[in-house]
């Protein structure tokens, strides 16, 4: 028999540092036959003032693993709180081979045995530890209780221990390999048939101070390393749990018992077979009150806490049993050859709804939806994952796949892998017994920056199917392609072309004027954005190749940013509008003063100021003579379901007008066209209302200089004053000679 030797712990409670006084420590002295004093274990205490080593004992060994345990007080350390409780209780574990654990195992300090038993400041343990003993076992389960004493408060409390009991596991399952997984009628239940298996849990223990009947409590459940519950139980109500418990019916120590549980497993489509099914069983004892008073019979003063044993929590006996899922040939790895099919296509709207379009148009279609068929042709694919290649011109990310074969449709996620930026899908388990094809159905987003030129290259969606177990698996037909065309499509109409004035009077000068506003509008109903558009506003323009004079004399436009039109102001005239409003302003003020000064009548006006004109001796129609006009050539960027309007600034040429005779109609033309060559949409042109340029009256003044006006009016009030002094002259000569 091997030698045992005691080592020897000494207390010194009234050790001080520089910082802390009195806080104390312990030393223990380690004994192999000879007893080693010179390098002896130190454990120190923490607290000021706490007198850390004043008692402690030995409690024998109470987690019966083969050494004795110690139980060492600081009656004075404070923690703070509970109303001035001081003192503390620390419980080590022995060791064999380090004698002990330096770190407590259990701190109880009297802060917490106050609150527990409901003190009041006047009754809280002032010296909880102050004397310590552990000779008493006052529950008779042949473990040591500990009884601690407080000398201010002349109060005694004993903690007790838990007789430990040694449970001894082991596993099987019947059968040890689950071949035939998909057969379910093996165990029928209230709600169902379903594979299973029998787990045999084999168990016996061991321990002092225990009674044959041990009362042992066993749980099972599975250990699922991943996410969603693959087995599941019955209770005793037949009901489905995800724990069984039960007892474990021990008739003796050292007598095994076994007791078998029924697992059951859920439908082959949540089988993931490259993992093995795992059950974790767990016992635990069932605690017992023992027969004994909370005061001890014959010390009123001595405090039995049974609901706060010295070791509250001891580790559960675990134990795990693994039963392999494989049924191909090839134990280790399924190999299944697999087949992909793309088994419809719809272009789907901002809204997700379908368009009539069987291709991607720019501005109308915002989703595709991809029908996919799958199978194996041989053995089972237990973990496929589905690879989609999409081309990053033109598609976005996965919106959602969803799994709707049969009526168990399910919804998965697709993750992005950056290393060649494709995306991993999951899908369903494939098994080669299923009656039929597994469906899925993917909605992708198609780019916002599709324009419809996208499709020069790689225009291809590529969906590939993969059984991740299987590094060998015949590839030829797991890889489906979907060619994708792109296109863009507008409807631009132009809504307006007008001309204001839309008549005029042309006059007997060299001067260019009025001002002539033609404006276009233009509006696109879409759905695409034109890149590049065009619009040609013809104007009547040279009255004949040869001539320097105009019908119309094109001067400027006005457009937004997204118009640049060609140059005008053919003759670099530089007219200026405004200028040519000022004069007619100071005109208009000469005629009326002269009409004022002279009396002359009001000219008789129709519609417009104008007389009418029934004889139309010219017309420039643009639409039909190009040639007499002057194109003004904008070029539109970026027209996209909007409206814009160009206009057109020109003058009347009078240079022309006034060696004519009659009225002219003048027409103007506009024409818009595509200039891109993906975009499809038709061309629109309009001609506008006429502009009518008429004739003087004959009868009208003719436009008179205003120097000649104002010198015209000066005259006549000169003559004006003259005659009035003649008469007053004559007037005062006829009384003179009177």
């Amino acid at each position: 028999m091997e030698t045992v030797f005691d080592e020897i712990i000494v207390g010194a409670p009234l050790f001080s540092t520089p910082d802390k006084i009195e806080k104390g420590r312990i030393f223990i002295y380690k004994n192999n036959g000879t007893l080693d004093t010179d390098n002896p274990i130190v454990i120190p205490g923490t607290g000021s003032k706490g007198r850390y080593g004043s008692a402690i004992v030995n409690l024998g060994d109470i987690n019966s693993d083969g050494f004795e345990d110690i139980a060492v007080s600081a009656p004075f350390e404070s923690r703070g709180g509970g109303g001035g409780a001081e003192g503390t209780v620390y419980i080590y574990l022995g060791s064999g081979e380090s004698v002990i654990v330096t770190t407590p195992e259990d701190e109880i300090t009297a802060a917490d045995i106050s609150s527990r038993l409901g003190f009041d400041e006047s009754r809280v343990l002032k010296s909880f530890g102050y004397s310590l003993s552990s000779g008493v076992d006052v529950d008779a389960n042949a473990y040591n209780d500990l009884v601690i004493g407080d000398y201010i408060q002349q109060t005694v409390i004993v903690l007790r221990t838990h007789s430990i009991a040694n449970v001894s596991l082991s596993l099987s399952t019947i059968p040890n390999e689950l071949f035939d997984y998909r057969d379910t009628s093996t165990c029928a239940t209230d709600f169902g048939s379903f594979a299973c298996f029998t787990l045999e849990i084999n168990a016996s223990y061991s321990g002092r101070g225990l009674d044959g009947l041990l009362d042992t409590k066993v749980a099972v459940r599975e250990n699922a390393v991943s996410a969603g519950s693959r087995l599941f139980f019955l209770d005793s109500d037949k009901n489905r749990t995800d724990v069984f418990e039960g007892f474990l019916n021990f008739s003796a120590t050292d007598t095994p018992t076994t007791e078998p549980v029924t697992v059951y497993v859920e439908a082959v489509e949540k089988i993931d077979r490259r993992r093995p099914l795992a059950v974790e069983v767990s016992v635990s004892r069932v605690e017992r009150v023992t027969p004994i008073n909370h005061i001890v019979d014959g010390f009123q003063d001595i405090i039995d806490l049974r609901d706060y044993p010295l070791l509250e929590v001891l580790p559960q006996n675990n134990r795990e049993q693994t039963l392999s899922l494989t049924g191909c040939e090839n134990q280790d790895m399924c190999r299944p050859q697999l087949e992909l099919n793309i088994s419809g296509v719809r272009y789907l709207d901002s809204k997700k709804m379908a368009t009539e379009l069987e291709e991607i148009v720019a501005g109308r279609v915002s989703f595709i939806e991809v029908l996919l068929e799958y199978q194996t042709l041989t053995e089972d694919a237990v973990n496929s994952r589905l690879f989609l290649s999409l081309p990053p011109n033109l598609l976005g990310a996965p919106q959602s796949i969803q799994d709707t074969t049969g009526t168990a449709q399910a919804t998965s996620q697709c993750q992005l892998n950056v290393e060649d930026d494709t995306y991993i899908c999951a899908v369903r388990p494939i098994f080669s017994n299923y009656d039929g094809k597994f469906n899925v159905e993917i909605i992708i987003a198609v780019s916002d920056e599709v324009t419809g030129r996208d499709c020069v290259e790689n225009c291809s969606a590529i969906f590939t199917i993969v059984n991740e177990d299987d590094n060998i698996a015949d590839d030829s037909n797991n890889i489906a392609r979907l060619n994708l065309s792109v296109s863009a499509m507008a409807n631009v109409r132009i809504t307006e072309l007008s001309v204001n004035p839309n008549s005029t009077q042309y006059e007997d000068t060299n001067e260019l004027k009025p001002v002539i506003t033609t404006k276009v509008t233009l509006s696109n109903s879409g759905p695409s954005t034109i890149p590049e558009s065009q619009v040609v506003i013809l104007i009547p323009g040279k009255t004949d190749r040869t001539s320097n004079f105009y019908y119309l004399y094109p001067d400027t436009t006005r457009v937004p940013m997204s118009v640049v039109c060609s140059d005008l102001d053919p003759d670099g005239l530089n007219l200026n509008s405004q200028n040519q409003q000022r004069r007619r302003r100071r005109r208009s003020m000469a005629e009326r003063l002269w009409r004022s000064v002279m009396g002359s009548e009001e000219e008789e006006e129709e519609e417009g100021g104008l007389k009418k004109r029934q004889e139309i001796t010219g017309m420039v129609n643009c639409s039909r003579d190009p040639e007499l006009c002057t194109a003004v050539v904008c070029n539109i960027s970026d027209f996209s379901s909007t409206t814009i309007s160009i206009l057109v600034l020109s003058y009347v040429d009078n240079r022309f007008f006034r060696t004519q005779t009659g009225n002219f109609e003048l027409y103007m033309h506009a024409n818009f066209s595509i200039t891109t060559s993906f975009v499809d949409g038709p061309p629109s042109s309009r001609t506008s209302n006429r502009l009518l340029v008429l004739e003087p009256q004959k009868s009208s003044s003719e436009e008179v200089p205003a120097w000649v006006i104002a010198v015209t009016v000066i005259s006549a009030i000169i003559t004006v004053f003259i005659l009035v002094g003649i008469i007053i002259l004559l007037y005062a000569v006829s009384h003179f000679w009177a």
